[in-house]
């Protein structure tokens, strides 16, 4: 377990999907749903069954049923068993919770520019170490999701989470909080059961289509860039920036963090010539499906307790996100005892 998710090992999953859309953006796979309907004073009669009124928008039947097949192929569910029933209120409680949200933001001046859904489209690419933004949506293509329904979500993602930033303002986590969190939680979070390493890389890129000989190339090729640096004849920075392909880490000096050994992807005689490193030490080169690399060592801890150093950035965020997701969900809580909204249908159980 790297020593980032040791830290949050504990944390309180946060109960809503709306809330996660609003804190974070974790794709690459985005379970989308569809975007409601507007009222129009225009139509004589619906085309379409009508599942909810909320507010001025409208739920269709059509509407809930891609929300219901789009949430089904969230990967948490594999293998659950679940009531369908309880599922489909799931489902349909979620969509009127946006739509109530939505309608508030709006009220409040909250808007998405279309360049604001391009930049962050641009930056999950890069985060997903994918070139390209027309790359990006091939990725998406094949599984299933269209550029419209991915940037129609994208936006109203954007639109939940700039409404929590500019109307959730919880109190700033103290110093003495963060203190007693590690205090109480030192030994069942923070017990270093393994040696752990700070660690950057320069990487070169994995890619299927590559001939093994061509691979065979690389790695020497990355092996006399290895020796250059270990010689002295080049540094590591100027290594990371002339030859790494990860942006991510390139873009930080190579740094990717804290990792135990047992993350550290080698196999377990790799790892065990690995492990026995120091600090300041240059790896040899390696092979993984990540692709091909060596690490600097930055730092190593072999026992003892995770320093409160390194814990206190994920501590504050974890105790941060707790205390948004209690503001947030209880401004929801208002917004839907103040909203007008009125079943069409009894095909499901919800009270508000």
């Amino acid at each position: 377990m790297d020593v980032n998710r040791k830290v949050a090992r504990s944390c309180t999953t946060i109960g809503s999907i709306l809330f996660k859309m609003a804190v974070s953006m974790v794709f690459l796979i985005i379970f989308a749903f569809p975007q409601t309907k507007e009222i129009s004073s225009d139509l004589a009669e619906p085309v379409e069954e009508i599942y909810y009124y909320v507010n001025t928008s409208i739920i269709t039947k059509l509407d809930f049923e891609e929300a219901y097949q789009s949430a089904l192929k969230d990967p948490s569910l594999e293998g659950e068993e679940f009531q369908a029933k309880d599922f489909s209120n799931k489902v349909i409680s979620n969509m009127i919770t946006e739509k109530v949200i939505e309608f508030e933001a709006s009220l409040r001046g909250v808007r998405i520019t279309p360049a604001e859904v391009n930049n962050e489209i641009k930056a999950l690419a890069r985060k997903n170490n994918i070139p390209s933004v027309k790359d990006f949506f091939l990725v998406l293509a094949g599984q299933g999701i269209s550029e419209a329904q991915f940037r129609s979500q994208i936006e109203r993602s954007l639109l939940l989470r700039n409404f929590a930033k500019q109307f959730l303002e919880p109190n700033p986590i103290s110093t003495e909080e963060v203190q007693l969190y590690y205090d109480e939680n030192k030994e069942k979070e923070f017990r270093i059961e393994e040696p752990v390493f700070r660690l950057a890389t320069v990487l070169v890129k994995n890619i299927a289509s590559k001939r093994i000989s061509k691979r065979i190339e690389q790695q020497k090729n990355l092996e006399l860039v290895q020796a250059r640096v270990a010689k002295g004849e080049l540094s590591f920075i100027e290594a990371v920036r002339q030859y790494s392909e990860d942006e991510a880490s390139r873009s930080l000096n190579g740094n990717i963090g804290w990792l135990s050994a047992s993350d550290i992807p080698l196999v377990p005689s790799k790892l065990e010539e690995f492990s026995r490193l120091n600090a300041g030490d240059l790896s040899k080169v390696y092979y993984s499906e990540q692709g091909i690399f060596f690490y600097l060592i930055r730092e190593k801890i072999e026992s003892g307790y995770i320093p409160y150093s390194l814990a206190v950035q994920q501590i504050r965020n974890r105790l941060f996100q707790e205390r948004q997701k209690d503001s947030f969900d209880s401004t929801v809580k208002g917004l839907l005892r103040r909203a007008y909204i009125k079943p069409n249908t009894s095909r499901f159980n919800l009270e508000f």
